[in-house]
């Protein structure tokens, strides 16, 4: 078991969480919950979104994913295909709809269908503040596991949670959310498996099957958490066994506990043998449960298109076709030093937790394998997509699941007031960066500066950057709060609800379409209680004890 830092206690397999533990980690939710809740927008920012928003719509009203095709007045559904049986399908997997399927049915029940569409639209936006804190929460989690004390593991999660572009991402219904939540939950339920919790593996192989109904592209990630259990899983050799026990039968007996869950893998000797059979049957039980989910999606693909690997994903909204076409080196330069998608400039803490996953003692062997196996699956994929950049979106959006793995090795530097400093400085750098997104609607800025946006070719612009623009918009909406003129021309329900001069703030909008300042600032107390509640609940931890 990894050790804790002085002061603070782990969690083991044998015992629940500590209560103030358990408090602390409570307000961790809370407060980043308040937050999101209090920045969010509450509106959708690209037709993904409002596509994923149809497909959840369509299963709570006729039980299947059919969406309506696009028309002059529905722009919102373009990309899509029809499929075999006729109807008209989005290129998107079915996990987020499932999701928030409940959550849009109690929406509905709250409000009737078509009786106050843009309070549907905020209502339903809560799905992923809820997962962004979620996500959090895992990765405090995480970093109790592998043996970081209670105050630097929520350190890490507040890093990033308010640190890097998780913040603005729990403001939309993107994928990528929940993407994140079932990635950082799958680790921590293979590394319970290492020890004496039983069920760990199946929970993590489902979810790791169920992020491939999120987004087809993680069934690349499969074979990185497969390697992971078969490499960790590793037993010792039974013939150094007898020679280090001085008993075969104390050995066998080792080698059955092991097998049975009651003994952590890997403990018997101190060789290894490859070949293990436990090692190979945890793998191939893992590979196979999520293989499940997957052979799920093959067969929805050719019932709907003909075809195993047939998404309807075959063209963009423009019409040019899809698929692994960019150039690569221009791609990674994209994601990880454009000043409009750089990786290290919208999660600063990653930056900390890079140079940290090469100098970490003591290091789980699973958990570095999926950090860097994911890692290298993502950056090597979507720089080869041919939208590199993930449309109209804010920082590199799909390296989003990325960012808290990357953040998982700071568990390692605890302890140097140097070194904290640094991640404090780059937890400061994220929050200055990402708060420009906060009150300025993304997608809706960079339609405004599109041929600065999209180079000639369609391709992506390396130099554009959104931050100054968007500084200057927060300038220039600040304090325009209050009702003035009337606003025409909006489709507020789904794609670019245009505002005008205003900040993008859920309770502006509502004080706006002239819902009564009395009731927002009514709601506005409750989560500003909420905020509170929760850092008190972490205060302790966070200011007077001394690790």
């Amino acid at each position: 078991m990894s050790n804790c830092s002085t002061g603070d206690s782990c969690s083991t397999s044998q015992e629940l969480l500590p209560g103030a533990h358990r408090r602390a980690l409570l307000g961790l939710f809370s407060f980043l919950l308040a937050v999101y809740l209090l920045t969010a927008g509450g509106h959708f920012y690209n037709r993904d979104e409002v596509g994923l928003y149809f497909m959840t719509a369509s299963l709570l009203e006729r039980g299947d994913f059919a969406v309506p095709p696009p028309s002059p007045g529905n722009v919102n559904t373009q990309g899509g295909a029809r499929a075999l049986d006729g109807s008209y399908q989005m290129p998107f997997g079915i996990g987020q709809p499932l999701a928030a399927a409940p959550l849009l049915g109690l929406v509905r029940l709250l409000l009737p269908v078509g009786s106050a569409p843009y309070l549907e639209v905020m209502l339903f936006s809560v799905f992923n503040q809820f997962l962004g804190a979620l996500s959090a929460l895992l990765l405090a989690l995480l970093c109790l596991e592998l043996g970081a004390g209670l105050k630097h593991s929520l350190f890490i999660a507040l890093a990033y949670g308010l640190g890097t572009l998780n913040w603005v991402y729990s403001q939309t219904f993107f994928t990528e959310p929940l993407t994140t939540v079932l990635g950082l939950g799958c680790l921590l339920a293979l590394l319970q498996s290492e020890r004496e919790i039983r069920g760990r593996l199946m929970v993590a192989a489902i979810f790791a099957g169920f992020s491939v109904w999120v987004r087809f592209f993680t069934v690349l990630v499969l074979p990185v958490y497969t390697v992971a259990v078969l490499v960790a899983r590793t037993r010792r050799s039974p013939q150094t066994a007898k020679v280090s026990s001085g008993s075969s039968s104390s050995a066998v007996e080792d080698e059955c506990s092991v097998a049975a869950g009651l003994k952590p893998a890997g403990r018997v000797t101190d060789s290894t043998w490859p070949g293990s059979r436990l090692a190979w049957r945890s793998a191939a039980w893992f590979a196979g449960v999520s293989g499940l989910f997957v052979m799920a999606v093959l067969w929805r693909n050719h019932s709907l298109f003909g075809g195993f690997l047939e998404t309807g994903y075959r063209f963009l909204p423009d019409g040019r076709v899809r698929g692994f076409t960019h150039p690569f080196l221009g791609g990674l330069a994209i994601l990880l030093f454009s000043p409009g998608k750089s990786l290290f400039l919208y999660a600063p803490p990653v930056v900390g937790g890079l140079w940290a996953l090469f100098r970490w003692e003591r290091a789980r062997k699973l958990a570095v394998i999926v950090i860097v196996g994911t890692l290298l699956v993502y950056l090597g994929g979507y720089a080869k997509w041919c939208r590199p950049e993930g449309g109209f979106t804010w920082g590199p959006r799909f390296l989003l699941p990325v960012v808290p793995l990357l953040l998982v090795s700071l568990v390692g530097v605890q302890g140097s007031p140097g070194r904290r400093r640094f991640l404090f400085f780059l937890v400061l750098l994220g929050i200055g960066v990402n708060s420009l997104a906060l009150t300025v609607d993304f997608a809706q800025r960079i339609r405004v500066r599109y041929q600065e946006y999209y180079r000639s070719d369609g391709r992506y612009e390396f130099w554009f950057s959104p931050l100054g623009d968007h500084l200057s918009e927060m300038v220039r909406t600040a304090g325009k709060v209050l009702p003035s003129q009337e606003r025409e021309g909006r489709n507020r329900h789904f794609l670019v609800p245009d505002w005008g001069d205003e900040p993008d703030l859920w309770f502006v909008h509502l004080i706006r379409e002239g819902l009564p300042p009395s009731i927002v600032g009514g709601i506005l107390v409750v989560f500003l209680l909420l905020g509170g509640a929760g850092l008190a609940a972490m205060r302790s931890r966070l200011i007077r004890r001394r690790e």
